[in-house]
């Protein structure tokens, strides 16, 4: 009895000592999408706008996050640096002390590129698709692997690896037609 109040009380107080609100607490994930467009803001605002004395808008939407948790892209508007995705990297890293933590990283890829690289990303997808269909089932281990820019991926049935700088995120292909999907109906 006295186990189970100890639990029961630590669950609901722990939202008493978060950064982020009631999303926080001893169950909550750093990488949510929420937490994600938090930190998105100050990344966007530092490193792709241009910060003056004037206001200017920024619209960001968080529009899928990748069910592992280690991908969320995310689809800016910001006035002055134009239209584009962002990619927020999760991941678990070690620090000197051998201490585990979660680290995060963002880039972002401007409306031409994101363009392009997503129209391939599909292509591709649809071509492995289909030549895994067809070649069924004693190819099941096959991958296409290759390079967009500065992007690694290793595509396979149903889901692909994006790597960037020392993030290897899974990404399942349904998340990545569905990014590409917001994407063109945001630029349009």
């Amino acid at each position: 009895m006295k186990k189970s109040l100890l639990i029961l009380t630590l669950l609901s107080c722990g939202n008493l000592f978060s950064q982020f609100g009631a999303s926080s607490g001893l169950l909550h994930k750093e990488f949510s999408k929420e937490n994600t467009e938090y930190l998105a803001k100050l990344y966007m605002a530092k490193n792709v706008m241009s910060i003056t004395d004037e206001p200017k808008t920024l619209k960001l939407d968080a529009v899928t996050a990748a069910q592992s948790g280690e991908l969320t892209c995310l689809v800016y508007d910001c006035e002055g640096a134009g239209k584009g995705l962002l990619f927020a990297f999760w991941g678990k890293r070690l620090n000197q002390s051998g201490v585990t933590y979660n680290a995060y990283d963002f880039i972002h890829i401007p409306q031409e590129k994101a363009s392009f690289m997503l129209n391939k990303l599909d292509s591709l997808n649809n071509a492995f698709m289909d030549n895994y269909s067809s070649a069924m089932p004693q190819n099941i281990k096959e991958s296409f692997v290759f390079k967009i820019d500065e992007f690694e991926f290793i595509l396979s049935i149903y889901t692909m690896r994006v790597i960037w700088n020392d993030f290897d995120s899974h990404w399942r292909s349904s998340e990545m037609k569905k990014t590409k999907k917001k994407f063109e109906k945001a630029i349009n």
